[in-house]
């Protein structure tokens, strides 16, 4: 790196560093949008470990892990069809002028649509068949396809609030899931229907709650043109595919380790990780609502990117997210066993302070990372992100042999924690060489 590029850095840091008042102003701007997240977020976390909670003791461990086994194939689905329909949507949305934002949403929302059906349609055959060689899980396999669907339009719904900074209206979707599981978790309880397939209709009919007050009753969609319905396509494939795979590699390393964790220990084991990732998932969701805020205005601002807009909007990025996370993974580390304790009643002694402290480390590296794929996402730069999550996958199979010989939960977190390690090391790398490319301020 240069003199001046260094210059640029140290004078990015140093405004940032010495004028804790530009914090506060930007605490100001994001201050209203970054509430309403957080208390978005805070419901559907809250919501989602009750029903954990609920779900665990209604329908005992095993049907639990069945849960979650259809529960992370959910996710694989979701996390393929966010990344394509989700993420690149904001850097997108700011090339086109603004009258034309209610033909790109209804453009993005139909694509979306068009392949969570293909999914659920997807699943409605993969039933049929099952049908022959396991009759036992016809029931999940469909309300699985269904959630897909209804869990998409939901999603679809929250990213378009975000974009428009209606999140009041994102607010109001998540008190209507909240109260729809637990309404109907308690009509199938109280009917002796406790079984994986109730929890997972359980879900879904939250979501399909949720998705009617973000898409239905919205007034800014208009029918698009031909011409911008391909183009829309062009611009999400050409984005997004990088964020596809990416995605993927994701999933493998955190959701997906739960049905290797029931194939290798028994059901119950992929319960009791999905219940240490449901601890840590306010970190997460925190980073969503953080990222979905603050990277309109970043790609608004970096439409012609600079190297000192660059840094000024990495470096808050990274301060920002690193303060959250570290506050959070203390007090789960010292608080989490005692809550999991009186929550389970000492059923669940696995999740001791080790397991739970190296699953926050895991937590706040992926928060690191997002925070450092803010400037990228706004400059379109997708595909580095796929560097990061392929080195990723490579720490995850380099690493799980050795791993797996730690006892208990320990092995899948310490995994986490190493692939998300050796994906925020690649990605600062990426971040850094995007950086030396850019033009100095004119």
């Amino acid at each position: 790196m240069d003199r001046v590029d260094a210059s640029v850095l140290r004078s990015s840091v140093q405004s940032m560093l010495a004028s804790p008042l530009s914090y506060v102003h930007g605490l100001g701007r994001w201050g209203r949008p970054v509430v309403l997240g957080i208390i978005e977020q805070g419901i559907y976390s809250a919501a989602n470990f009750a029903f954990a909670v609920v779900l665990l003791n209604g329908i005992g461990a095993r049907q639990f892990g069945t849960f979650n086994i259809a529960w992370s194939v959910v996710m694989l689905a979701e996390c393929i069809l966010y990344s394509l329909f989700g993420d690149a949507v904001p850097a997108i949305a700011n090339r086109l002028p603004k009258v034309l934002w209610p033909e790109l949403r209804a453009s993005v929302y139909m694509w979306s649509a068009l392949f969570s059906a293909a999914v659920m349609l997807a699943a409605a055959a993969l039933s049929l068949a099952a049908q022959w060689f396991a009759p036992s899980a016809v029931g999940l396999v469909l309300a699985t396809g269904v959630t897909v669907f209804t869990m998409r339009a939901q999603q679809m719904g929250r990213r378009i609030c975000y974009l428009d900074g209606t999140r009041g209206l994102a607010v109001i979707g998540a008190i209507l899931f909240s109260v729809t599981i637990f309404a109907s978790l308690a009509v199938l309880l109280w009917s002796g229907v406790r079984s994986g397939v109730a929890g997972m209709l359980c879900l879904g009919l939250g979501c399909a709650a949720s998705s009617s007050a973000l898409l239905l009753r919205r007034r800014d969609f208009a029918w698009p043109g031909a011409r911008l319905f391909i183009w829309s396509w062009h611009k999400l494939w050409r984005s997004g595919r990088w964020l596809t795979a990416a995605s993927i590699s994701y999933w493998a390393a955190n959701t997906g380790l739960i049905p290797l964790a029931g194939a290798m220990f028994g059901r119950e084991a992929g319960g009791v990780l999905r219940i240490v990732q449901t601890l840590t998932n306010p970190l997460s969701q925190l980073t969503s609502v953080v990222v979905s805020v603050v990277l309109p205005p970043a790609a608004e601002r970096l439409r012609v990117p600079s190297r000192g807009m660059f840094a000024r909007i990495s470096i808050r990025s990274f301060v920002l997210f690193a303060a959250i996370s570290a506050v959070y993974s203390v007090g789960l580390t010292f608080c989490g066993p005692a809550l999991v304790n009186l929550l389970f009643h000492g059923k669940l002694t696995a999740i001791t302070m080790a397991v739970l402290a190296v699953a926050s480390v895991a937590a706040s590296l992926d928060m690191i990372a997002a925070a450092l794929t803010v400037p990228l996402l706004a400059t379109s730069r997708t595909s580095v992100i796929l560097y990061g999550r392929i080195a990723s996958l490579f720490a995850l199979f380099a690493v799980l042999p050795f791993a797996l010989r730690l006892p208990g939960l320990i092995a899948f977190v310490s995994v986490t924690a190493a692939s998300n390690l050796v994906q925020t090391l690649v990605l600062a790398f990426c971040q850094l060489r995007q950086f030396e490319r850019l033009p100095h301020a004119r």
